[in-house]
């Protein structure tokens, strides 16, 4: 029984899988080689950008710083002459007010002597910023360090510098709000340009990374821009007065950033920029989704070219399929031509159309083979037919000795049966009965060896060997006698005859083969054990098996024998030991 098969053994199928796998693989090859050549290189624009972003906003928040400390110099400076002048009180700090009024980045100051007792604010006309007292711990690391940053509650900064009065003079502290709007505003516009604004955040810090300045910071929706990982990148912030740029990622709340630190020494400050990375690896995106594109267009391309092609490639294996099994049913009738190829296919397909002409010429050879077997069969011995077929019996004149067992059975009183009867029905009768006799003596193993007239000659234990050649010899006998009794009332009622045989057995050696001329010759038997079965048959009476001492002890036990004691037997000078099976007349 044939197996379904299941659809993914269609190799039909197969065949496109292994041409969208033909055309995949290498696109995928090629798009992850691609993401991840270029993965490196917009990584580092990226962080090239950024680097170069940081570095202009730091340079541009010093020389701010720097331009405020320079001015808050300069009044500091035109107002330790005024005082070297003896000059007090609002009205005689003309010159101070002539500096602020020249600065761009101080607009009003705050001038205080703690120990003098002096505590002046000193602006523009129509400026009103607010102008915080300094504290003692403001005021000691402005003394340390020269300047100073201090920062009030409400977030507001101030530069505070050291104002010398001379030799012997407690010290002044000038103090001047830092306009953080300016850095504010000079970060947005950087974000802005730089990066299409976006999701970008720049933020400035002091050295103990509270908030300057910021731009795309929002401290309301949960980032705490001072202790963010982005800060991860840097050392303490003791380490700050060293130049410092580090780029890198991190993550904000759940967000993959991309960012950058750089430390400003001479403030001691630092600024940072990041950004999500889907943003700043855009373009990454975009080629991933490209890659992808493409390869879905490849696997859809391969897929249509894998299906074309497998049905090119299987049709003529379906139909050389359908042909062979068509050749295995025999249905030469149903036989197609098939497509005549310039390949391998093409050399199996011209295979495949030779082997089913020789296939059917064998097939018409053993049926003539078959035919002619049948045919011979009707003048020789099956057996016979079957060894002469195969090469195993000589068609030459001449035999070998063999032992083997001789039946005649005779018709008695055929004479008066042929001259009281037409010769249709004699010749009808002989057929009807030898054909059953024939079958007998097959079925027991034996041969027929011919017909002679109104008997027939069998030899049991040849061509083939037999070592029970007497029994199948006395066990023909005794079902040929069976069968007439049996068949006599039917052919008394047809013929109006009673037919009765007479058999002689006789078991011994004898000369087997072919005997005649190279014209005509016949396989059969000649010897002694034949001339004595023959007479044998001729001395039984009607209904009788008689039988020789060979054949007796040949047979063995199973079958009932009568000694008759010893005959003459014509021809035979020796009388001859007979016995007759039981129950026979």
């Amino acid at each position: 029984m044939t197996e379904r098969r299941r659809p993914w053994h269609s190799l039909r199928l197969q065949a496109a899988v292994i041409f969208v796998l033909l055309a995949l693989l290498p696109a995928l090859l090629v798009g992850v080689l691609l993401v991840e050549v270029n993965r490196d290189a917009v990584e580092m624009s990226e962080r090239q950008l950024q680097a170069a972003v940081l570095s202009e906003v730091a340079a541009s928040v010093e020389r701010q710083l720097h331009r405020v400390e320079e001015e808050l110099t300069r009044v500091a400076n035109a107002l330790v002459l005024e005082i070297q002048r003896g000059g007090a009180g609002d009205e005689s700090f003309i010159g101070v007010r002539a500096a602020l009024a020249a600065s761009t980045a101080v607009r009003a100051a705050r001038f205080e002597v703690p120990q003098a007792a002096i505590d002046t604010e000193l602006r523009v006309a129509g400026d009103h910023t607010s102008l915080p007292r300094t504290d003692a711990l403001v005021r000691d690391a402005t003394r340390e360090r020269g300047r100073a940053f201090a920062r009030r509650a409400d977030g507001l900064m101030l530069f505070v510098v050291v104002v010398s009065l001379g030799p012997g003079s407690p010290e002044g502290y000038l103090s001047s709000p830092i306009d953080s709007g300016a850095l504010q505003g000079e970060l947005a516009a950087k974000a802005r340009s730089r990066f299409g604004g976006g999701n970008v955040r720049l933020l400035v810090v002091d050295g103990e990374r509270r908030p300057v300045a910021s731009s795309g910071i929002d401290e309301r929706a949960g980032i705490d821009s001072a202790h963010g990982d982005i800060w991860k990148l840097l050392p303490a912030p003791s380490a700050w007065s060293t130049h410092l740029a580090v780029v890198g990622t991190h993550r904000e709340q759940g967000i993959d950033m991309a960012g950058a630190v750089e430390t400003i020494p001479s403030l001691g400050w630092a600024v940072a920029l990041w950004r999500p990375q889907a943003e700043g690896y855009v373009s990454l995106t975009r080629m991933k989704q490209r890659a992808a594109i493409g390869t879905a267009l490849s696997v859809g391309l391969a897929l249509i070219l894998g299906v074309f092609s497998a049905g090119q490639l299987t049709a003529p294996l379906l139909r050389m399929a359908e042909q062979a099994r068509r050749i295995g049913a025999r249905a030469w009738t149903l036989l197609e031509p098939l497509p005549k190829l310039r390949n391998e296919l093409g050399e199996l397909s011209a295979s495949l159309d030779t082997m089913a002409a020789d296939l059917r010429h064998s097939e018409l050879e053993i049926a003539h083979e078959a035919e002619l077997r049948t045919e011979l069969s009707r003048y020789m011995n099956h057996q016979l037919v079957e060894r002469i077929v195969r090469g195993e019996h000589s068609l030459t004149l001449g035999g070998e000795r063999a032992v083997v067992s001789i039946l005649f059975a005779d018709v008695v009183g055929f004479t008066p049966l042929t001259e009281s009867r037409p010769p249709e029905q004699v010749v009808g009768l002989l057929n009807e009965l030898f054909s059953l006799m024939t079958e007998i003596v097959m079925r027991n193993g034996g041969i027929v060896d011919k017909f002679l007239g109104d008997s027939i000659m069998a030899i049991f234990g040849a061509p083939e060997p037999s070592p029970l050649h007497a029994r199948e010899a006395l066990r023909s006998a005794e079902e040929m006698l069976r069968f007439v009794a049996s068949s006599n009332e039917d052919w008394r009622q047809r013929y109006g005859v009673r037919i009765r045989l007479a058999i002689g057995v006789s078991s011994g050696e004898c000369t087997l083969g072919n005997v005649g001329s190279n014209k005509r010759m016949e396989y059969t038997a000649i010897g002694e054990v034949v001339n004595l079965a023959a007479r044998l048959e001729a001395l039984a009476g009607p209904g009788q098996v008689l039988l020789t001492e060979n054949t007796r002890t040949a047979a063995g036990d199973g079958f009932d024998y009568v000694e008759l004691g010893e005959q003459t037997i014509t021809g035979r000078q020796a009388k001859v030991l007979v016995f007759a099976l039981g129950g026979t007349a």
